[in-house]
């Protein structure tokens, strides 16, 4: 319904309906009402329905302000932007003291309790509607805006209804699209609760060509805005066109001079003044003007006091920040000196602005979401080299003076488009706890808190805590931060893709003792927080942080950072388990990365009940390792589960990667800690093992016999070579203690037993393991030891089958 009810009668001709609380919720107007019965225009053209030729109707849009709170209107709902000065001080509402549409100034306005509304004479009302261009226009909530006048009124305006299906902010739809009543030949002023627009368009209404507005919109961050009037650019007015169709945007004339006048009949006249922050327009007549974010860097430096004479040539500045960001000079332009003269720097500096943008693009439908996201990569190209070359140093070199601070504002990538997107049922069910103001005001103090950002130079890297003792398996936390030579925190460290990373690694600990988890971190604020990292077995650990992005940044190290695993605790629901494979690590696996992957989606496809976490794997045999869990996070489902994955591959698991397919020879549900022995250590330890093997060229196994006497059997590591026959062995190469069957088996008379008196054994008498599934390769009977013990003593395993069941010991 639109709120009005026409009556013909002696009182009233029609009435507008006041909003409705009803609507006042999450799912329709959010928090405040919407603005349908607020923004309604009824103007009376021959005086026939008013008494008045000329007489406007316009509704009591102050309904409620500072009422009750349920309908979330008030001071309170003013954006900060219009109630803070620039310098941080508080600017009170008391400044606007006539609530609701504009009737401040030359109307003379009756209520008229009949209509719901005020008749106004004696001015000119027009609708004004600001409408965002953005991708995000039905996500991001620009709302509440405040347009205000300088005499003393203020309208809050809230947007239309919210037409998604959602029930909390992760996908309400609202076309940011706005409806404000002007009177004309006046000036106003916007505000925006939200982040500005990238492009956004206004249009009056209806309006005669003699109908205009100035309309000053507040812009947090100081940007290049590029007015557009039917279809073309529209300088502003401190432009000078150069002779190579560029724009000079220096000037000598004051602000006061540059701002558009209200007795103009120049369409579009724009200026952007960037000390009130207030992008300034004249909107004149019934036709669109659209204003468009041009990405630009703005760098402010501080520099040692230097006279402008023998500082300022612009064309050598130029030059030497054109090689040194790799721009192009004509995208480089000096937009403001200060020298110490002129503003009485107490700490003797000179004040240098410098843009870096494209040049202005003439034609708006040039301008598209695909050539401003083009441009805005580019110059966040040329940021990051900027900041890298700050805090390397090297800026001061090729301007040859010293910089005493630099602070940066860095291009904004424009939104991508998310109008008709589809919306997941079970999400749009979702009831969600943060409300639209509560997010809009996070995304202004991200913004504002992005407005400028300081570059200040690193000196040192510190740890600032770092866990001594943790359960193995258990996240542990490492936090460091970069600090200027004064002590100070570097607040930014690199930009975009050169923002620094630090990574925490192992230097010493436990056999096969590893750092899990996601062990490189970007740094935030100046601080490097590692907290998603779990140590994979119980030992002494020595780890160490170090900036390991950009590469070309060395020297920031912090060691011997000492942390102790303990066992888990008995009720934990995480357990490690491994599983080996029947392959060479080096054979299968040539992309670490890639086979990380391929191994936690095929456990995963495998195992869909089961969670697996933290895949890792080991050189040497093909060992991987992972942490198992079940979403009950429940240690006997845990233990379920790795019951259940043990029984499963005890019937075969294999894996196809890299053309070629393997099979699994164990699994085991448990690891043990190590011995602490640095990585140089084990290395060494494995070459000695091999070069002994080498040597030695065969195995003797000893065996005491049942009887008490001692008996040896040499088998000649030339007889183990072919594992083709079968598949379930592990490796047959020099060194292996487990054999083929082409070996030694039943039919060579090496063992002489049949399998059926082999499976009346009942436990192996090396380990007293019970009996196993699984059959031995060599005699064909059961096998009965674990991986352990199999892996040490194969041969003599087959020796005990013999006197077991009363075989001979002599081969």
């Amino acid at each position: 319904s639109s709120g009005i009810n026409a009556e013909y009668g002696d009182t009233s001709f029609l009435s507008v309906n006041s909003p409705s609380i009803g609507f006042v919720n999450s799912a329709d107007c959010v928090d405040m009402p919407c603005d349908a019965k607020k923004k309604i225009l009824i103007t009376d053209k021959d005086g026939t329905t008013l008494g008045s030729s000329g007489d406007t109707l316009v509704p009591f849009a102050e309904f409620q302000w500072d009422g009750q709170d349920r309908w979330g209107i008030g001071d309170y709902r003013i954006p900060n932007t219009m109630t803070t000065a620039l310098n941080g001080s508080f600017i009170s509402p008391d400044n606007w003291p006539y609530k609701g549409i504009d009737r401040s100034q030359n109307a003379a306005c009756t209520w008229k309790e009949n209509y719901n509304m005020y008749q106004c004479s004696g001015v000119t009302y027009r609708m004004l509607v600001i409408e965002s261009l953005d991708g995000d226009t039905e996500t991001r909530r620009l709302s509440p805006l405040a347009l205000a006048t300088d005499d003393g009124s203020v309208d809050l305006i809230n947007g239309p209804m919210d037409h998604g299906w959602c029930g909390g902010y992760t996908c309400q739809q609202r076309i940011s699209t706005f409806y404000a009543l002007v009177i004309t030949g006046k000036v106003y002023k916007l505000y925006l609760t939200s982040t500005q627009p990238q492009s956004i368009r206004y249009y009056l209404v209806d309006a005669a060509n003699s109908d205009k507005i100035r309309l000053d919109v507040w812009y947090a961050k100081n940007q290049r805005l590029d007015m557009y009037y039917q279809g073309s650019y529209k300088p502003p007015t401190n432009a000078q066109q150069l002779g190579d169709g560029s724009y000079s945007y220096a000037t000598d004339k004051t602000a006061d001079e540059l701002y558009p006048k209200i007795s103009s009949n120049d369409n579009g006249q724009n200026f952007f003044d960037t000390s009130s922050h207030f992008m300034s327009m004249l909107l004149r007549g019934p036709n669109p003007y659209t204003v468009k974010t041009s990405p630009k860097i703005v760098l402010s430096l501080s520099l040692e006091s230097v006279t402008v004479d023998d500082f300022f040539d612009s064309d050598k500045i130029i030059a030497n920040l054109a090689a040194l960001l790799g721009v192009d000079s004509s995208k480089i332009k000096i937009a403001n000196i200060v020298a110490e003269s002129r503003r009485r720097k107490r700490d003797g500096t000179t004040e240098l602005q410098i843009e870096i943008s494209e040049p202005a693009i003439e034609s708006e439908d040039d301008m598209d979401l695909n050539t401003v996201t083009e441009m805005a990569t580019a110059l966040t190209e040329a940021s990051e080299k900027f900041v890298a070359s700050v805090q390397k140093g090297e800026l001061s070199t090729a301007l040859e003076v010293e910089i005493k601070s630099v602070e940066v504002e860095l291009p904004k990538i424009p939104a991508q488009d998310t109008r008709n997107m589809t919306v997941d049922p079970d999400e749009a069910a979702m009831v969600t706890e943060t409300t639209y103001a509560e997010m809009t005001a996070a995304q202004e103090l991200a913004a504002e808190n992005a407005a400028s950002i300081p570059i200040l130079i690193p000196s040192s890297y510190t740890l600032v805590s770092a866990t001594e003792e943790v359960k193995m398996l258990s996240d542990l936390a490492l936090k460091s931060s970069v600090l200027t030579s004064e002590g100070t925190v570097v607040p930014l460290l690199g930009a975009g893709n050169g923002k620094w990373r630090a990574t925490a690694s192992v230097v010493s600990g436990p056999s096969r003792g590893r750092i899990l988890g996601t062990n490189e971190v970007e740094f935030l604020n100046g601080f490097s927080n590692v907290t998603d990292v779990r140590l994979s077995r119980t030992g002494e650990y020595v780890l160490k942080l170090e900036v390991s992005h950009p590469s070309d940044i060395s020297g920031y190290q912090i060691e011997n950072i000492n942390v102790v695993v303990t066992e888990q605790d008995d009720d934990s629901p995480y357990k490690r388990v491994t599983f080996t494979f029947d392959a060479d690590y080096e054979t299968i696996v040539t992309d670490a990365d890639n086979f990380t992957s391929y191994m936690e989606s095929t456990l995963k496809e495998r195992y869909p009940d089961y969670v697996f976490s933290d895949v890792d794997h080991y050189a040497g045999s093909l060992v991987v390792e992972t942490t198992v869990s079940t979403t009950s996070l429940n240690k006997a489902d845990t233990t379920a589960a790795i019951e259940a994955i043990e029984s499963d591959t005890a019937g075969g698991f294999s894996l196809s990667y890299g053309g070629k397919t393997v099979e699994l020879k164990e699994f085991s549900g448990s690891t043990s800690s190590g011995g602490s022995m640095s990585a140089g250590a084990i290395v060494g330890i494995v070459v000695a093992l091999v070069v002994v093997g080498a040597v030695a060229g065969a195995l003797f196994v000893w065996k005491k016999k049942q009887g008490g006497a001692r008996v040896h059997q040499n088998v000649s590591m030339s007889q183990v070579k072919d594992v083709d026959a079968d598949p379930s062995l592990t490796r047959t190469k020099q060194g292996s203690n487990i054999y083929s069957n082409n070996a030694a088996n039943c039919e060579s008379g090496a063992v002489t037993n049949p399998p059926a008196e082999l499976a009346k054994i009942a436990e192996c008498t090396t380990c007293g393991a019970k009996q196993k599934t699984w059959s031995c390769p060599i005699c064909r009977g059961p096998r009965y030891c674990s991986k352990l013990c199999l892996d040490k003593n194969w041969p003599e395993h087959h020796m005990d089958c013999r006197p077991r069941t009363g075989a001979s010991t002599e081969s």
